[in-house]
Formats: structure tokens, C-alpha cells, sequence
């Protein structure tokens, strides 16, 4: 669930993005809310205004971290210099360009900063709207258009729009994935906005090579194209070699000193990055197994780890273990092992909604009995049966509000996963908002338990 906290800040963002949008209504539109919840949000009302969906929706779309942790810090390394004040140049003047470079330099990062920080510009991840028609409506939403009319209308309603702001720009990351459609019609929109809206087109190495080649077979468009951007391909990248290396060591270092906790050697991590800005945040953000932290016993005293409150022979077992731990339960066949984690999920209604995925058995007669014998109607209002499932459906069900707290799986090995750390890795990638939303959501790895019967009492 999205704390108060989260939405506080998310609350803020929304506040400071405002200022890109001409008017409330058009800013709902672009956020993907009705005007009416939109007023709510702005008084500061946000219980039970938005799911908890859509809560990560916006914080996504405004850079809002849903982590506990302290904000990622924005660099001003040379690549983000350097985009920034071409993008700068290409807004003021309405002109176009292009930015083909390696990938993870942080050309992301610093468009998005880009158009975050002024009005009227719209950052596309072109990988996630590859055709025409998504393409074109995102656009529109974007500026607080209507985008779900009649396309043509779309299309001519935004051409329109754009040529009366001041100084629009469209920034089109990935554009290398854009299929042929989606580059025409770019390039009947630019011709349609000329003079008045500045298209920013970057990728990588690979999006080169595709305009090269649709150029050499004279692809209708793709001369076109490289000509509005003024024939040039920008990069700042150094050619291979020492100096490459230098380079990227050298972001790697600006930003891993900027967003290290105190005591930690960030000379290290960016070593260990081989100057890959991606492999930077993740060691940082993660662990990665070799970020070092120097703490005090004062400090690690006075860490805020929330425990799993059991009681009586629970307790005995397992004293009280953090709240966020994953629970692996492996024994012989037959050894009980349904029989516990049904118990175990029994228990944790206590603290919580659980979701039970039965895999092996599904909801046959011995699943029944079982059922029936451990007297799991008593827990009915907080324990559910999952059957037949895939981890993109798991993952879909814990995004719905008022999801389970705890999930058992029985037995990973009839998911569709080829082991347990996938499993743990898509589903931590979209559960990364917090602990609470993130880790919890699997009892079932981390701890190894092991017991000789079926009994609850012998298995304590």
C-alpha cells in the first residue's frame, strides 16, 4: 500500500509540475486523472482518490522515488551538459537535432530532466509507443489533448495546438524502435509544425545504422528525416579505447560520489561498473553484494527494522524474524511441507492479508481435506486460494488495492519460472516502491526450515 508519506510526496511533484501546463484540466489529462479527483489532490485530499496503481503511475511519470531512501541525486556529468544545452539551443530557436551515442551514458536522464524542468516539452520513450497511433496519442495526452477521439483528429488537433505554444519541443528517445509508420507520420508532423516546435530525435549506435540504411535503399522519409536534424549526428562519447574508459569511469565517478551513502567507497563502485551509469544505480540502490557501508553499533542499534510479531510456539521456532524476510521451506516428499506453510499462512493472518498459490495440488480432494482439517475457515476474511497463475499475473494481482501482505507459493517449482531468483527478481522489480510493497510479498525463500513431521507442534 502507498503510505501518506509517498502520496505527500507525490502530491508535491504534481504541484511542481503544473507550471509545464497552460491549465488544471489539461495537466489532469497528461496525468491521467478526472479534473474532479485532480481538485481533491490539489487540496490535498488523497484517501481513496486513486488506486495505489495509479499512485506509481504518476510518481513513474514524474521521477518520484517510492523508495524509503534518500532521492537520486541528478549529476551534472558531460554528457548531461552537453545534451541539456543542445536541447537548450534546439527549444529557443525551434530547430531540430539528433543524439546517437552508446547507450548508458545518461542520455535519459538528462532529457527527462529537461523537459521536467521546462514548459511546454514532452519526453517519449519511443519503446513503449512504437506505432503511429500510439505514438501520436501519447503525444497529445502529454500536452493535455484529447487522445482518445478519431486519430485523424488527434492528429490534427495536436499539429494545431503546437503551433500556437511558446517554444514546444518533443523529445523522442529510442526513437530507433519507432516502426516506418511512426517515422512518417513524424515526418509529416514536423513538416506541419515547422519553424514553431523543436523534434529531438535520440538512440544509440543502432538507430543510426537503421537511418543509414533506409537511406542508402532510399527509404522514402528516412533522407528526409536526417536532413531536418541538420544532417549530423551529435554524440560526445571518445572512440574506442583509453580514452572511452576514462570517460565513462569518470561519470561513473561523479555520480557514484554524489549518491553513496557516508562510509561507503565509491571509488569502488564505479570501478566495479566498468563506467556503466545503469550498473552504478543498481549497486547503489541494491547492493549488488559489494557496496561497503561502515556502521557503528550505535548505528545498527538504532536501525528501524520491523519484526513479524509471533507468539507462543511460533515464537519458540523462530523467535521474531523481520517482517520483510523471504521464507524457503524445503523438505523430502511427503514430509509435510503443505501441511506447515497452510499452518504458517494461518498464522500470518494475524498480521496481515494472504494470498495461498496452490500450484502442485490446485484445489483437489486433498487440498480439500486439508483445508477442512486445519480449520482454515476461521482465517476466511484474510486467506485466499490462488490457483493457476504465471508471475505476470501474480504480479498483476499484487498491484490491485488491498492485495495480500503475504503470499505463499506451493510449489515454486511448477511456477513458470526456471528458479526461485527470477521469480524474486520480477517481482521486485515492480514492487521496488518499498519494503512493505516490495520484499513482504513472499514467505517463501531466505529462511530454510526443516521438520520430520506433519505436526505444527513438532514442526515448532
Amino acid at each position: 500500500m502507498i503510505s501518506n508519506d509517498i502520496k505527500t510526496r507525490i502530491v508535491l511533484a504534481i504541484s511542481g509540475n503544473r507550471q509545464n501546463y497552460a491549465t488544471d484540466a489539461k495537466h489532469a489529462v497528461a496525468l491521467g486523472i478526472s479534473t474532479s479527483v485532480y481538485s481533491e489532490i490539489k487540496k490535498g485530499n488523497t484517501e481513496q482518490k486513486l488506486s495505489d496503481a495509479k499512485w506509481m503511475s504518476i510518481a513513474r511519470r514524474l521521477g518520484v522515488s517510492l523508495d524509503d531512501g534518500a532521492e537520486w541525486k541528478i549529476v551534472k556529468t558531460p554528457t548531461f551538459e552537453y545534451l541539456t544545452s543542445q536541447l537548450e539551443l534546439c527549444r529557443a530557436k525551434s530547430l531540430s537535432g539528433m543524439f546517437c551515442d552508446i547507450p548508458n551514458i545518461g542520455k535519459t536522464v538528462a532529457a527527462q530532466y529537461h523537459a521536467k524542468t521546462h514548459k511546454n516539452v514532452v519526453y517519449v520513450d519511443c519503446s513503449q509507443v512504437k506505432t503511429k497511433q500510439r505514438l501520436v496519442r501519447f503525444i497529445a495526452r502529454e500536452f493535455g489533448l484529447n487522445s482518445v477521439s478519431r486519430y485523424a483528429d488527434v492528429y490534427d488537433d495536436l499539429v494545431f495546438y503546437l503551433r500556437t505554444l511558446d517554444h514546444p519541443q518533443i523529445i523522442l528517445d529510442e526513437a530507433g524502435d519507432l516502426v516506418y509508420e511512426a517515422f512518417l507520420e513524424i515526418k509529416a508532423a514536423w513538416n506541419g509544425t515547422e519553424g514553431c516546435c523543436s523534434w529531438y530525435l535520440m538512440g544509440a549506435d543502432g538507430f543510426k545504422a537503421k537511418l543509414e540504411r533506409g537511406i542508402e535503399f532510399k527509404t522514402v522519409g528516412f533522407a528526409e528525416i536526417r536532413s531536418r536534424c541538420g544532417d549530423k549526428y551529435n554524440s560526445i562519447t571518445p572512440p574506442e579505447g583509453d580514452e572511452r574508459r576514462k570517460f565513462l569511469l569518470g561519470q561513473a565517478m561523479m555520480i557514484a560520489q554524489a549518491n553513496t551513502p557516508e562510509g561507503t567507497d565509491f571509488r569502488q563502485i564505479a570501478r566495479r561498473s566498468n563506467g556503466s551509469l545503469r550498473r552504478v544505480h543498481s549497486l547503489i540502490t541494491k547492493g549488488g553484494g559489494i557496496v561497503m557501508r561502515a556502521y557503528s553499533p550505535s548505528e545498527i542499534e538504532n536501525l528501524n527494522i520491523t519484526e513479524l510479531p509471533l507468539d507462543g510456539e511460533w515464537e519458540a521456532a523462530f523467535g521474531r524474524p523481520s517482517r520483510f524476510e523471504r521464507w524457503f521451506i524445503d523438505g523430502e516428499s511427503a514430509s509435510g511441507k503443505s501441511t506447515f506453510v497452510m499452518l504458517l499462512g494461518k498464522k500470518l493472518c494475524d498480521y496481515g492479508r494472504v494470498d495461498y498459490v496452490s500450484l502442485e495440488e490446485g484445489a483437489n480432494l486433498s487440498f480439500k481435506k486439508r483445508i477442512k482439517r486445519l480449520g482454515m475457515k476461521d482465517v476466511a476474511g484474510k486467506f485466499k486460494v490462488v490457483t493457476g497463475l504465471t508471475v505476470a499475473d501474480l504480479v498483476a494481482r499484487l498491484e490491485r488495492p488491498k492485495s495480500a501482505n503475504f503470499v505463499i507459493i506451493d510449489s515454486v517449482q511448477y511456477l513458470d519460472v526456471r528458479s526461485f531468483d527470477r521469480l524474486k527478481r520480477s517481482c521486485s522489480t515492480v514492487f521496488r516502491a518499498s519494503r512493505s510493497s516490495s520484499c513482504r510479498r513472499f514467505t517463501r525463500g531466505g529462511r530454510r526450515a526443516r521438520w520430520p513431521t506433519t505436526s505444527a507442534s513438532t514442526a515448532a
